[in-house]
């Protein structure tokens, strides 16, 4: 969020802080979209109803002035950096809890406490869930790879990759799975934040993709020419794919989207994109 006051600021990790200014979960606006998920989906990404303890607070600010004024700066603060996802908001929800806990008890708090009471019943019932569907895992290795393919988000994916790809193969994909890769890698943000348009910005990113000497393209079939003409990369052939894959999450209400890869066998050209290269592609 500070990149921007730097003298020359990294305009990719701006614009990164501008997407997580309006970047939300829950489709409800907000405030409501931290407390309230609109999907079933979606439940495990809002802090819930104890975010209503700052009802409870305000009407007992004097009795925990400490816990409040806590609250208050970290709130003013994630607020005015622009910060509108729920869990950007998970220090405040601590402090305002801490004085909903500390204030005096009388109707409200009575109300506040039954409805926190039943979210909880709620939460243990989906975290035994949970629990009993991870658990297998950890028995034998077949189990493990059952649990891993259905709740590991594109666990199969890597599965299939450590199967197609040569060992010396450096990435450069659409995937966000890092901790899962199973060849080294350039992370895809460098994908999604660069602006294209920009000669400067494009240079930058074709030089760090030629020093790590990326030589595997692994995205949609759709979008591969389209990507490797932006990087000033030639695809040389297509090495694996396209394979189908669906997609694995711990929440079940998230699973069954499908999605096609391929892995494409690419090299930096030795093109260096030009003023005029952009106003013909424009």
């Amino acid at each position: 969020m500070l990149e921007q006051f730097r003298q020359e600021p990294d305009q990719g990790v701006v614009r990164f802080a501008s997407f997580l200014r309006y970047y939300g979960v829950s489709g409800f606006p907000f405030p409501i979209s931290i407390i309230l998920p609109d999907s079933a989906g979606a439940v495990s990404s809002v802090l819930g109803l104890g975010s209503l303890a700052l009802i409870v607070v305000l009407l007992n600010a004097r009795s925990s002035w400490l816990f409040v004024g806590s609250a208050a700066g970290a709130l003013a603060i994630l607020f005015l950096a622009g910060a509108r996802s729920a869990g950007y908001f998970l220090e405040a929800y601590v402090w305002f809890s801490f004085a909903a806990a500390y204030a005096a008890w009388g109707r409200c708090k009575e109300l506040l406490s039954r409805l926190v009471l039943a979210q909880g019943a709620l939460t243990l019932l989906l975290a035994a869930y949970g629990a009993a569907t991870i658990f297998p895992g950890a028995l034998t290795a077949g189990l493990r790879d059952s649990v891993m393919e259905r709740s590991a988000h594109q666990y199969t994916v890597m599965v299939w990759l450590d199967r197609v790809l040569p060992a010396d193969r450096v990435m450069l994909s659409t995937l966000r799975s890092h901790a899962l890769m199973p060849r080294a890698f350039v992370a895809k943000d460098i994908l999604t934040w660069t602006d294209w348009e920009s000669p400067a910005e494009t240079q930058k990113a074709g030089g760090l993709l030629k020093e790590k000497k990326i030589n595997t393209l692994v995205m949609e079939p759709f979008v591969a020419e389209k990507f490797a003409d932006k990087l000033c990369m030639d695809i040389r052939g297509r090495m694996a794919g396209p394979e189908r894959f669906r997609t694995a999450t711990r929440n079940p209400w998230n699973r069954g989207a499908e999605f096609d890869l391929a892995v494409f066998d690419a090299r930096t050209n030795d093109k260096a994109p030009s003023q005029e290269d952009f106003a013909l592609k424009r």
